[in-house]
């Protein structure tokens, strides 16, 4: 079976990270403050040292992301027996999922969030506790917030360009929210670690390939195909089948087919 502490310590990282979120989007708006009489007019480029600070404090979000992943990567590497391939597995995880780009791209993602809620809030009066408040749930869900939307649906308005430009379009869905990419690409990167481990520590143990079984009665057909497909070789990783996938792998040994 997939190991329970492996899925309790991706459970937890919505949490953390929500946590990390709000320091960061507190920290930004603190300074932020400073140019709350612009209103409407407000950007991170106002003031060249302001968006400076705003994406020093992005890129630090992204790397203390980045280095507790791999804290948990190598937690999960342990838990499948094989802490010395560790070193190797982190390496092909990071560089497989491009991880340092992808965590920037989301943390770029949030700046737009941060602009047009300042903005937003800034026009609308709101203290800088509401519009980190107002922020947070926006990340939840993007479109149940009135003045999001007001500023979205005024082509001349402020923050308008800044939504548009963030992709958000009310008729065709919403781009993936920075929170959830910070934890869907921490989660899936401690997923492909474990299971990597998982299969090394068989072929260590003398395994010459390994069969793919359901973790869950989850109906999903690309799980169903990846098991029917078993056995693997052993040098063939094939799990995860996609994120949060909890399906497990058993060894296969020579006198199995003997």
């Amino acid at each position: 079976m997939y190991s329970d502490k492996v899925l309790q310590d991706i459970a937890a990282i919505a949490t953390d990270y929500r946590l990390k979120v709000a320091s960061t989007v507190g920290k930004i708006l603190a300074l932020a403050e400073a140019y709350r009489s612009l209103g409407k007019q407000f950007t991170f480029e106002a003031d060249a040292d302001l968006d400076a600070e705003t994406n020093r404090i992005l890129m630090a979000l992204s790397d203390e992301i980045l280095a507790d992943a791999e804290v948990r990567m190598r937690r999960a590497i342990e838990e499948a027996n094989d802490e010395e391939d560790a070193d190797e597995i982190v390496a092909f995880v990071l560089f497989d999922i491009t991880a340092q780009n992808t965590l920037d791209k989301y943390a770029s993602h949030l700046k737009f969030i941060l602009e047009g809620w300042a903005t937003i809030g800034f026009a609308n009066g709101l203290s800088k506790g509401s519009i980190a408040t107002n922020l947070l749930v926006f990340l939840a869900n993007p479109y149940i917030s009135p003045l999001w939307k007001k500023a979205f649906e005024d082509g001349r308005s402020y923050a308008s360009k800044i939504i548009r430009e963030g992709g958000y379009y009310w008729d065709k869905g919403t781009p993936i929210s920075p929170l959830r990419g910070f934890v869907l690409t921490s989660s899936d990167m401690v997923n492909r670690a474990y299971n990597r481990g998982v299969v090394y520590g068989y072929r260590r143990a003398g395994a010459i390939g390994y069969r793919v079984l359901r973790g869950s009665d989850y109906d999903c057909p690309s799980c169903d195909d990846v098991v029917a497909g078993s056995p693997y070789p052993i040098d063939d990783v094939v799990l995860p089948v996609h994120p949060n996938c909890v399906c497990y792998a058993v060894p296969v040994f020579e006198k199995d087919i003997t």
